[in-house]
This record gives structure tokens, sequence and C-alpha cells, in this order.
């Protein structure tokens, strides 16, 4: 969506960035966890051809991917979010080139899609988990 609008890879990350501070300044009685845990995910997503080209994600990647798993614990949809959140741990985790953590990880984020019923989040996550047994996450 974003790209249809002709903004940079660059951009779209400040954007992000930008969204996660404003986040972050709202009352936690009256944040929008739905908000924060999606821009956490655009922004790893956006940031992961970062990854691979530096071989590993840094601390911050992996601070934001755990702030997007409390968040989304907190969020009216938790298995949905957090099985999405937990995905993005497993792949910074396998670009970390910590792969016993990985799919740890991806096989919690499995669980959780299933038992959340989202199609879309059960079919990344069996992407990811068949990508991480030959240690390659590309699609998910």
């Amino acid at each position: 969506m974003l790209a249809a609008e002709g903004l940079s890879l660059n951009e779209v990350i400040g954007l992000c960035r930008d969204g996660i501070r404003e986040v972050r300044r709202t009352p936690e009685e009256r944040r929008d966890y739905v908000v924060q845990v999606g821009l956490i995910e655009l922004l790893l997503a956006a940031t992961e051809l970062r990854w691979r080209t530096e071989r590993q994600p840094d601390a911050v990647m992996e601070a934001l991917a755990e702030e997007g798993v409390r968040a989304a614990g907190l969020s009216p949809i938790p298995q949905v979010l957090s099985a999405r959140m937990i995905m993005l741990q497993g792949k910074i985790a396998l670009h970390a080139d910590t792969i016993d953590e990985a799919v740890r990880l991806l096989g919690e984020a499995h669980r959780l899609a299933h038992e959340a019923g989202d199609p879309c989040t059960i079919f990344r996550s069996k992407l990811c988990r068949r990508a991480s047994r030959k240690h390659k996450c590309l699609v998910c």
C-alpha cells in the first residue's frame, strides 16, 4: 500500500518509526495495540533486507520484536498478533544464526496461528517453518 503511494523504503521506515514513537507516547489505557503491532511488524519487514546484507539483525530490531510481542498480548486479538510477532522473532533468530531458537519460535508461532484460526497467519507460519528447516526464510 505504501509503495503504491510512491514512498521509498527509507520513507516507509521513517514513517513507521514516527508512528511507533507516537504510539509509545499514548497512555497505555488509550493505546491502540493493534496499530502498535502493525507498525512494528511493518518496520521489521521493511528493514529485513538490511538484516540479510549485514548478516545479523541488531539489538534494536530484537527489542522491537519483543515490544511487539508484549503489545500483541494486550491487543483484542492476542493469538493472531502474537503469532505474527513471534514469527518475526523467529526470523530474527534465524538471521542471527541461532537456529534452535528460530525453530522453537517459528513452531510456537505456527501453533498460535492454528489456535487463532487465521488463514493468512497459518499460511505464513507454514512457509517460515519450512524455510527455517533449510535455514532460509524467504517469504514469511
